[in-house]
């Protein structure tokens, strides 16, 4: 069995601009699923890009959350600007 590629992830304040946090290398993102808790998260970009330019989006990913540990996740929604294409904000769904 192929391992799953690992994504490091750190919590994020709420009240920080996502602008701000995109200019300063980082896109926000949000981790979810049935039954816990949402958290708001910020990954490196050019971590992400590297990513997503080897592995694909239809995968599943260790996504390794600084001081709380590691959840199996999937990729449910990107977002990209509609001008330029960036990306803009990344959604995880957590795995049972």
């Amino acid at each position: 069995m192929a391992s799953k590629a690992a994504l490091a992830a750190t919590l994020r304040d709420e009240s920080m601009n996502p602008r701000a946090l995109r200019r300063s290398g980082f896109i926000p993102a949000v981790i979810y699923g049935p039954g816990y808790e949402t958290r708001h998260l910020q990954i490196n970009t050019h971590t992400l890009d590297m990513l997503f330019g080897k592995t694909g989006l239809d995968m599943e990913l260790n996504l390794e959350i600084e001081g709380v540990g590691t959840e199996a996740v999937v990729v449910k929604e990107l977002q990209r600007d509609p001008v330029t294409s960036v990306l803009v904000h990344v959604d995880f769904l957590r795995q049972a």
